[in-house]
């Protein structure tokens, strides 16, 4: 059979679904924030104050372990110069006319 016919168990062999699981497999999450109520912020970078900025990869992966999802596959990182940001670790903020404070635009998690 091909295409969409249909299976007529007189001239083919037909089988059914017991049934069907459907997942997502990755998500993509914009503008990912920090924190609870009005104290949400965006993300920062770093997982804890000043502790594994560079890469960005231990904060996304946190953020998404967080959300339910293996880690994160993709992830871009801005400087944020006009809001504080929050880091996931120890909910630390980031002042930015202290502090060079970055964040993402997007974090994709997968399952």
């Amino acid at each position: 059979m091909e295409g969409h016919e249909t299976c007529t168990p007189s001239h083919n062999t037909c089988d059914t679904f017991s049934s069907i699981t459907c997942s997502v497999e990755t998500q993509t999450y914009y503008d990912p924030k920090e924190g609870e109520g009005i104290s949400m912020r965006p993300l920062d970078t770093c997982i804890t104050w000043e502790v594994d900025c560079d890469s960005g990869q231990i904060a996304a992966d946190t953020f998404c372990e967080d959300k339910g999802y293996s880690g994160a596959v993709n992830f871009a990182m801005i400087r944020k110069e006009d809001e504080p940001t929050m880091t996931i670790g120890d909910h630390a903020v980031c002042d930015p006319n202290w502090h060079e404070c970055n964040t993402y635009t997007f974090i994709t998690c997968i399952a």
